[in-house]
C-alpha cells in the first residue's frame, strides 16, 4: 500500500512540475504590449550569435550596427525554436525601433531585451543603461529602414 501512496505521490509530483513550468513558457504573440526592460551590450558579447549556432548550425558574429535583441528563451514555448529570428517594436518614451531577435541572453528576466548598443542608443543615451519600455512581436520587415540586421534565414511567414 504504501508502494502504491509513494508512487501517486511521485505522479502528482511530476504532473505538478510540468503543469508550472509549461504554463510559464508562453507563445509569441503578435501585437500583444508587453513591459518590460531593455539593456544594451557590444563587444565581445557580439560574437557567436546563439540562434545561429544552435538552431542553424552556423558560426555568426553580430554587428553591432544590427538593430538586434538577445532574450532569456526559457520564457517562450519552444525556447529558441520559438522566439529566434522573430523581430520586436520596443518602444521608449516616444522613440521606437524594430530589433530581430538573434541571440540569447540566459541571465535575462523574462520581460528584459538586451539590445546591440546602436539599436539601445535609438532609445536613450547609453548612459543610462537601463530603460522601462515595451515591446510588442512584430512581422520582421524585409526592406527599408528598419531592416538592420542579415537577411538570412528569411522572416517566418504568418
Amino acid at each position: 500500500m504504501r508502494s502504491i501512496q509513494f508512487s501517486v505521490f511521485i505522479l502528482a509530483t511530476a504532473l505538478a512540475f510540468f503543469l508550472s513550468s509549461s504554463q510559464a513558457a508562453s507563445a509569441i504573440q503578435y501585437g500583444k504590449k508587453i513591459s518590460g526592460t531593455s539593456t544594451w551590450f557590444d563587444g565581445g558579447d557580439l560574437h557567436g550569435a546563439a540562434c545561429y549556432g544552435k538552431l542553424l548550425n552556423k558560426d555568426v558574429d553580430a554587428k553591432d550596427g544590427w538593430h538586434i535583441a538577445a532574450v532569456n528563451p526559457s520564457g517562450y514555448k519552444g525556447a529558441e525554436k520559438g522566439v529566434c529570428f522573430e523581430c520586436a517594436k520596443v518602444t521608449y518614451n516616444s522613440r521606437s525601433i524594430i530589433v530581430r531577435i538573434i541571440d540569447t541572453c540566459r541571465s535575462c528576466k523574462s520581460t528584459q531585451l538586451d539590445l546591440t548598443s546602436s539599436a539601445f542608443k535609438t532609445l536613450a543615451p547609453l548612459k543610462v543603461g537601463r530603460i522601462k519600455m515595451t515591446y510588442e512581436f512584430v512581422r520582421c520587415p524585409t526592406r527599408g529602414a528598419a531592416f538592420k540586421w542579415p537577411s538570412s534565414p528569411k522572416p517566418k511567414s504568418a
